[in-house]
Order: structure tokens, then C-alpha cells, then sequence
């Protein structure tokens, strides 16, 4: 209840306004129509506190206070600035809660100053990215192969229901959204899917021809506007031990690396997205088609922020960085 300000128009609350604009940013940017967005009061919660719910389930929470604005950019030691002192809530950087008199002064010691409803949208923004696979419906699937067939008929009639159903496109654009790909080229992912769907009806091995179509889409995605994409790559040993491994666990079914090494592996993972995280990258490991499922889903439980391309994923133009190389001893 003590944030109900911040949604009461008349006292000068913006929420509203900007889960409106986050609805219409998640469109552009990933392709994915959000539902409306439902606020409401809970008296269970603390007055400062808010959670964000999926299906009904709280997935995410946070604290802000209406009267302050919050002040962070300051990493290591002890705040220069008095007050509230907590974690920004996307990505754990150290921060306070301060009052809104003192946000020059916070500004001119080298704080990023921002109010309590763009950390909840920038909170719930997040929120949506990491978990788009499982908002998105069987009706967003049905309403965006529709405004398709309406330009591109003789796509959609030849791939839906005789090559593959809604059910089945679903699970390709979820294989795309998790790993946070986005879907706004839907002619390219169509055609893909019409042009292998004959050959498998594996929708891994589909996704992962879906993504080398979207090599443009990916690359850009990380290339930082200047066309270069600093990565680490993996070391040649390691490299041929996961294609053995993918081999061994496709007949295994399951995974089948000797666990030292993949403890190995992880560690030197880790170190490496450190590293890049350090230098002011998104972390990326580039890699080859054959292991990069099999890389991604082996880490993604223990480094969840870490991206992992293929080399037939790197459009023309992009200038590839190395910055690090992922190495085992034995």
C-alpha cells in the first residue's frame, strides 16, 4: 500500500505509463506482444515491497520507496551518500535509496540517479525477457502466423497443418525466446522451419537452423553498434571432448561428459565471463554448430547471464574479437 502513489496519476505517478511503454518496447524489440499488464494492491506484502507474478506465482520482488529516487554506479567501499542502503534489483549493483533534494549532488559524485518507478519497470522489463518462452501463448503463436498470412499467404498455407501445427511453431519460437533471440523476423523463421521440417521434426535441430538464419538478427544483437563482437572461444581439446560427448549422450540420451571435466569446464567458463564482464562485455562464448546446444544447456543452470553463439550464427561484416579462450588443465 505504500506504493500506491506511484500508480495515482494524480499525484504525479507514472507507473501505468511506463509498463504501457515496456508492452510497446518488448514488441520492437523482441517480437513478443504482451498481454496487459495487472497492478494490484496486496496488504500481504511489506508497504514498500512489490512482486512481479507469472500464471499467478510470484517470480521476482523488490522494494522501493515512492519519496526517494535511487542512486548507484559506485561499486566497492562504503556509499559517499546517507541513506537507504540496498542492491539494484536486475543486476545486484550496490545502490541507496536517497532523498530526491539530494539527487544533484548524488549525480555530480558519479551516481546514475533513478526514480522508483523506472527501477520497477526496468526490474519487471528484465523479468519479462528472461521468462518470454513462457508468457508467450498458442494464441500469440496463432495471432502472429496470422498477420503473416496476411502478406505472405502462400508461406503459411504451405507449412501449417500439413508440414507443422501451431503447437510445433510454439516450441521453436520458445527455443528462440529463451536464450532471449528475438522473434520479429517471422518470415525468415517460417521459411526455415518449411524448408527443414521434411528432413526432421526435432525442434532443437530446427531451432538451431532457425538461429543461423537469424545470423544478422543475433550479431547485431551483440556487436555493440559498432560491428565488433567480442567473444572467448573454446579451446580445441575441449572442442572436440563435447563432440564426442554430443555423439554419446544423443545415443545415451542424456548427457555424457565424465564430471571433472565438466567441472573444469565450468570454472573456466566462469572465470572467462568475469573476465568479460570486467572489460565491459556481454559475456559470449563463440563455438562451433555441432556442441552449441549441448555448451549452452550444460552452463546455463550455474552462469545464467552467458550467451552462446555459433560461428555459422556471425553474419557478414561482423568483426569477431577474441578477448579469452576457455582452456582445462587436466
Amino acid at each position: 500500500y505504500g506504493l500506491i502513489p506511484l500508480v495515482d496519476k494524480v499525484r504525479g505517478g507514472n507507473l501505468l505509463k511506463r509498463l504501457t511503454n515496456l508492452r510497446r518496447q518488448s514488441a520492437e524489440d523482441m517480437g513478443l506482444h504482451l498481454a496487459p499488464i495487472r497492478v494490484r494492491d496486496n496488504v500481504r506484502l511489506k508497504p514498500n515491497q512489490y512482486a512481479i507474478k507469472l500464471k499467478g506465482t510470484s517470480i521476482a520482488t523488490g522494494r522501493v520507496y515512492p519519496d526517494n529516487v535511487l542512486a548507484m554506479g559506485k561499486t566497492g567501499g562504503e556509499s559517499a551518500l546517507a541513506g537507504i542502503q540496498t542492491e539494484e534489483p536486475v543486476f545486484g549493483l550496490p545502490a541507496v535509496w536517497i532523498r530526491k533534494g539530494e539527487r544533484e549532488e548524488a549525480e555530480v559524485l558519479g551516481y546514475t540517479v533513478v526514480e522508483p518507478e523506472a527501477v520497477i519497470a526496468t526490474h519487471l522489463s528484465e523479468v519479462v525477457k528472461k521468462n518470454a518462452a513462457e508468457i508467450m501463448t498458442r494464441q500469440d503463436v496463432k495471432d502472429l502466423v496470422d498477420k503473416i498470412k496476411r502478406f505472405a499467404p502462400a508461406l503459411v498455407e504451405e507449412l501449417i497443418p500439413d508440414k507443422a501445427s501451431l503447437g510445433f511453431i510454439q516450441i521453436v519460437l520458445s527455443n528462440l525466446l529463451r536464450e532471449q533471440v528475438p522473434i520479429k523476423d517471422m518470415v525468415t523463421i517460417l521459411e526455415t522451419i518449411s524448408n527443414y521440417v521434411d528432413m526432421t521434426k526435432d525442434t532443437d535441430v530446427i531451432s538451431e537452423k532457425v538461429r543461423e538464419a537469424l545470423a544478422r538478427t543475433i550479431s547485431n544483437q551483440y556487436a555493440e553498434g559498432t560491428g565488433d563482437l567480442h567473444v572467448f572461444s573454446l579451446d580445441p581439446m575441449i572442442e572436440d571432448k563435447l563432440v564426442e560427448a554430443v555423439g554419446a549422450s544423443e545415443r545415451a540420451g542424456g548427457v555424457a561428459l565424465e564430471p571433472a571435466l565438466t567441472s573444469r569446464l565450468l570454472k573456466s567458463l566462469q572465470q572467462n565471463v568475469e573476465k568479460s564482464v570486467r572489460e565491459g562485455f556481454q559475456p559470449i562464448v563463440l563455438c562451433s554448430a555441432q556442441v552449441r546446444l549441448f555448451l549452452k544447456r550444460l552452463s546455463e543452470t550455474m552462469i545464467q547471464n552467458l550467451v552462446v553463439i555459433s560461428y555459422n550464427e556471425v553474419a557478414k561484416g561482423i568483426n569477431v574479437k577474441s578477448i579469452g579462450m576457455v582452456t582445462v588443465n587436466e
